[in-house]
């Protein structure tokens, strides 16, 4: 699991493997120490300084000096955290294994607001893989078969999953103008009106592997997509 974040004006930084975090510097790529020893799985920038960390056994930390030096918060549970997001307004979001979310207002203090549910014996586990998020406040996350949003910081969700549209969800995303793109098995879905009314927006064709493993729409609708095999999909507009 590796995932790429950045914001305007400031590096890309890519987070992965085993304690792994690179950023670009002065045109090349430098890996920098974190003290972690755990798979690093989500990143989220507030600002080209301000970082925050997810990943394994509930790992989450932040530098606020780009990297120079990290806080790691104290855990508040065990279960693997796969993506952090802000919305930009002061509050965070970190989901993972067993569909455990957290939230936190300052990426120091962390509360669970859904604990991890254990699977059935017999069944597989689940997990919420990504977050995305278009104005302050709100909030989407999806993973497997399950699509949950937030209104209200990231405190209470409700689910939002298309039935029948989707499953096995890998990645979601949204626009400011309040579009949503949800990429899963076989399959892209979107949605012009936050979830009211759903359209599949690709699929994916040929044998074997069919998965959306990363997905990203600019504000003007320009996007793109990554599958199995090193394909790419890309929304022209």
């Amino acid at each position: 699991h590796t995932r790429i974040r950045g914001v305007p004006g400031g590096a890309p930084w890519v987070a992965g493997g085993q304690g792994m975090l690179v950023t670009l510097h002065k045109g090349k790529w430098k890996r920098l120490r974190t003290g972690l020893d755990v798979a690093l799985m989500g990143l989220w920038c507030a600002s080209p300084e301000v970082v925050h960390l997810c990943g394994a056994k509930g790992t989450l930390a932040v530098t606020r000096d780009a990297g120079r030096t990290w806080f790691v918060a104290p855990p508040v549970t065990g279960a693997s955290l796969f993506d952090v997001l802000g919305d930009g307004a002061g509050s965070l979001v970190a989901v993972g294994m067993d569909g455990v979310i957290l939230r936190s207002d300052d990426g120091a203090r962390w509360e669970v607001v859904r604990a991890a549910a254990e699977a059935p014996k017999g069944t597989a586990r689940s997990a919420l893989k990504s977050l995305a998020t278009w104005q302050p406040g709100c909030f989407l996350a999806g993973g497997d078969d399950e699509l949950l949003r937030s209104d209200d910081g990231g405190r209470t969700w409700r689910d939002v999953t298309p039935p029948g549209l989707v499953r096995n969800i890998t990645e979601v995303c949204t626009t400011a103008s309040g579009q949503w793109f949800v990429g899963a098995l076989e399959r892209i879905v979107r949605s012009d009106d936050q979830g009211t009314t759903w359209y599949v927006e690709h699929e994916l064709t040929g044998t074997g592997h069919r998965w959306v493993y990363a997905l990203h729409v600019e504000p003007d609708g320009r996007g793109i997509a990554v599958g199995p095999h090193s394909t790419g999909y890309v929304r022209a507009v």
